[in-house]
């Protein structure tokens, strides 16, 4: 059977066809992975489509390494929305890819009329280091993505 599209789904649910109706004929069509397990497999197909490698985007996203790689290995269950973030400059992703991957991860896409948000998404529009961008954020008394300590984040 073929897979029912994000908007088909949402077309049966407002004809109001009974929810077990729906899961039933689409059983193939759902996902039940966990997003740790699905963002690490996001995090892989970023790095291979773009030609990444996962020490540069240590060094560009500010994160501990140990911790990265924990993140990449799918062990880090649960990285923080900032985290996400530091990988997403430390991978120079657009705008709207970070916002897949926010999805993926269950978190809220960038909201520009959140302040905090839009330097993010202008930082990530602007393809600026992870420092630029922490620092613009501290300029205007907001929380910096990440605070390095040594080898790990604090």
């Amino acid at each position: 059977m073929k897979k029912e599209t994000t908007a088909g789904l949402t077309i049966q649910s407002k004809k109001n066809i009974p929810v077990d109706t729906v899961i039933r004929n689409n059983k193939d069509t759902f996902t039940e992975s966990k997003y740790s397990t699905e963002l690490s497999c996001v995090l892989h197909s970023i790095v291979k489509d773009k030609g990444l490698r996962i020490p540069d985007i240590i060094k560009e996203s500010a994160l501990s390494t140990q911790y990265t790689y924990e993140i990449f290995r799918g062990d880090k269950k649960n990285p923080s929305r900032d985290i996400v973030l530091s990988l997403c400059i430390g991978m120079h992703l657009t705008p709207e890819e970070t916002n897949r991957l926010l999805l993926v991860t269950g978190y809220a896409q960038l909201y520009n009329k959140n302040l905090r948000d839009f330097i993010i998404y202008d930082g990530l529009q602007h393809n600026r280091k992870i420092d630029t961008i922490n620092l613009t954020l501290q300029e205007h008394d907001l929380e910096p993505l990440s605070k390095i300590k040594g080898d790990s984040i604090k």
